[in-house]
């Protein structure tokens, strides 16, 4: 039997994943969730810079579109091209990098018509969004014309919450075994941009009921430190800016090219220097902030769980994970809590494990 095409695109409210395969090999790339439009006539303003493998220009409705990882280079602000409402997948900024994910699958095949072909293209979708599953799969059963004129046929489509790509992940990934994690009752967060979502789960059967999402995503936490910092520096901090400083390693908090500790700064630089923004001196504690935010998912989550003495294992997935980790322990206390690896692209991988084994039972006719 020929070999299948699977390919995955987790398009979430914050960043997108885009996993492709070589024999056994994932590969995977990942970007924000923007796509940035780009005024008619001023395209050539960026002397080449679409040439470069980093980004990817797409038309959608006659509007263009930058996507990808130097995405915020054609940006003023990032929030202002992302979508976080029931519109997300009928909007055009996810039909943009929904197109600009399919430009980045390199050595697709080819049919007999010279178009490139994907057997089973598998996608996640926030919690809040999975009603609009079955619209979805329409939408990617088709066959799309790429930047380069090229066309991609796509043959199945199959959506799943993004979270269940997040437990499947660790399920692959750890000592004891997706089958035997797959005995248990699991309760799988996964803080995103957008919303903070949850599904509650025993085996592959979800529990509708108790799973959901919120509004306390990381865009909540953004809005609140931004708040928070105005009258600290006297600017509307960019929300990227932010962003940056909670994702990064050391944790700073980077301005006019001066480098705060985050989210604490205590008067001083890491070097040991007086924290300084111009002539003033600078002290912040955003600590409080974000764990109002954090214990607001946590609460709204709890309130739709319950007690969980019937949940085995609790997990805790997607980008902002580990800045969410400990207001979920303190909720539940007497249970082992898990961040699963790799958090911000474990989705993506979960979604693309299942997916493998799902076009070998579909297509085995």
């Amino acid at each position: 039997m020929t070999a299948l095409t699977v390919r995955t695109i987790d398009l979430g409210f914050g960043t997108s994943t885009v996993v492709t395969q070589s024999g056994k090999e994932f590969k995977y790339r990942t970007f924000p969730s923007i796509a940035a439009p780009l005024e008619k006539g001023k395209s050539d303003i960026t002397a080449g810079a679409f040439s470069r493998s980093d980004v990817v220009k797409v038309d959608v409705d006659g509007v263009c579109y930058a996507v990808g990882e130097d995405v915020y280079s054609f940006v003023d602000g990032a929030n202002e091209s992302r979508v976080f409402n029931s519109t997300f997948i009928k909007s055009k900024q996810y039909k943009a990098v929904f197109l600009a994910s399919l430009s980045m699958m390199a050595d697709l095949p080819l049919d007999e018509n010279g178009s490139k072909v994907i057997d089973l293209l598998a996608m996640g979708l926030p919690v809040n969004n999975m009603h609009l599953r079955d619209e979805l799969n329409d939408f990617a059963k088709s066959t799309h014309v790429l930047p380069d004129g090229s066309q991609v046929v796509i043959r199945e489509a199959w959506t799943v919450a993004q979270p269940l790509g997040g437990l499947l992940y660790y399920g692959v990934n750890s000592k004891e075994g997706l089958s035997t994690l797959l005995n248990k009752r699991i309760l799988t967060c996964d803080p995103g941009m957008g919303t903070f979502d949850w599904l509650t789960s025993h085996g592959l059967n979800v529990f509708e009921r108790r799973s959901g999402s919120n509004e306390y995503g990381l865009n909540k936490i953004l809005s609140a430190v931004s708040d928070a910092a105005k009258p600290v520096f006297g600017l509307d901090l960019l929300y990227d800016t932010i962003d940056r400083a909670i994702y990064q390693k050391h944790k700073v908090l980077s301005i006019a090219g001066r480098k705060y500790p985050f989210p604490r700064c205590e008067g001083k630089f890491q070097d040991g220097t007086p924290a300084l923004f111009g002539n003033k001196p600078i002290s912040f504690d955003f600590s409080a902030d974000i764990k109002r935010v954090t214990d607001s998912a946590s609460d709204s989550l709890r309130n739709n769980v319950g007690d969980g003495q019937d949940i085995d294992l609790i997990l805790v997935t997607g980008g902002p994970a580990e800045v969410y980790l400990k207001s979920i322990s303190e909720l539940y206390p007497l249970h082992a809590v898990e961040l699963v690896p790799n958090s911000i692209v474990a989705n993506a991988l979960g979604i693309h494990q299942a997916a493998v084994q799902k076009a070998d039972k579909l297509f085995a006719a």
